[in-house]
């Protein structure tokens, strides 16, 4: 009878050993499984931010050429072809024109205002 509790308790302790293995085993794969769910999950948004942060970049890009008005554009490379001519004085916003160049001067205009709008 001894021998039969001895064996019983032997037995017992090998499988309270087999049962904490496979409890810490379950526990183990059980934050593992979690932290690799973290470390997906931060990937994902972290992808889907770098995405939508290039996205934004290029619409940012694609509007800069956009930031100064066509007329804007026009208007300062007609101020600054005709700054070039002698006796025209052009000042901020305000135009003197000689009179007798006036007929050039629209020809002129008219010739930037078509390379603008060719380009």
């Amino acid at each position: 009878m001894k021998a039969s509790m001895n064996y019983l308790h032997d037995v017992n302790n090998i499988m309270d050993k087999i049962n904490e293995t496979t409890i810490a085993k379950y526990e183990t794969d059980k934050t593992q499984a979690i932290g690799d769910q973290f470390h997906n999950v931060m990937n994902a948004v972290t992808d889907t931010l770098s995405n939508r942060i290039i996205e934004l970049n290029s619409d940012v890009k694609s509007l800069i050429s956009r930031a100064v008005p066509k007329a804007t554009t026009i208007n300062e490379l007609i101020k600054e072809q005709l700054s070039n001519r002698v006796g025209m004085k052009i000042k901020a916003t305000k135009d003197t024109f000689p009179y007798v160049q006036l007929d050039d001067i629209i020809e002129r205009i008219k010739q930037i205002v078509i390379e603008v709008q060719d380009v």
